[in-house]
């Protein structure tokens, strides 16, 4: 069903916004040939995407310890460009609405296999870790909130998290009063997000 409706999105600009299917701990550790870390979700992202015949470039929306996910998407196709469901349904108005922390989703995130991505009780959350602090010439190597830069499942390590679905008290998706420590023990969900439209 989600293949059929993926491949008659309507070909105009836009991207999309798709969830892993897979939840993990901080390590983010997909499968045992994988290392895990950031490389991990990146190359599961597209992985997810080749298997369900998304044919598009899709990276993991988390910051690393170098990487800020603010610039995950190309300058040109930030602004005026909807985020979309699988179902071709606008989450976003763009990208710049979401990570700024401007808007609440409008319509359900979906997994690759088209699972709602909060219908699980038992993964409230999404990893996305904290921006990158770049202080005196270079960026601060303190991973905090990153477990350790994702490659940390210890319980006494947090990495940041955004509530999936969002707090009641929340007016926007990565809105601070919607992102949270988890503990890197605990398994969150990894969001994919397409970099360039069709």
């Amino acid at each position: 069903l989600f293949d059929i409706i993926v491949n008659n999105l309507h070909f105009t600009q836009q991207l999309l916004l798709i969830g892993h299917n897979d939840p993990l701990n901080g390590q983010l550790r997909f499968g045992a040939k994988l290392s895990g870390g950031h490389s991990s979700a990146i190359l599961a992202c597209q992985r997810a995407a080749r298997r369900y015949n998304v044919s598009h470039i899709f990276y993991p929306l988390m910051n690393t310890d170098m990487f800020n996910m603010d610039y995950v998407v190309p300058p040109m196709y930030r602004y005026d460009m909807p985020i979309i469901n699988l179902r071709g349904e606008i989450i976003f108005d763009d990208f710049m609405h979401m990570v700024n922390g401007q808007q609440a989703p409008m319509a359900t995130i979906y997994t690759f296999a088209g699972k709602e991505l909060n219908s699980d009780p038992t993964v409230p959350c999404a990893w996305i870790g904290a921006k990158p602090i770049y202080v005196n010439g270079d960026y601060e190597f303190a991973a905090r909130s990153k477990c350790r830069n994702w490659q940390s499942r210890e319980p006494t390590e947090t990495g940041l998290a955004v509530h999936v679905p969002m707090n009641s008290n929340a007016t926007a998706f990565l809105d601070q009063s919607n992102l949270y420590d988890e503990s890197c023990a605990k398994r969150c969900s990894i969001l994919c997000i397409q970099i360039s439209p069709n």
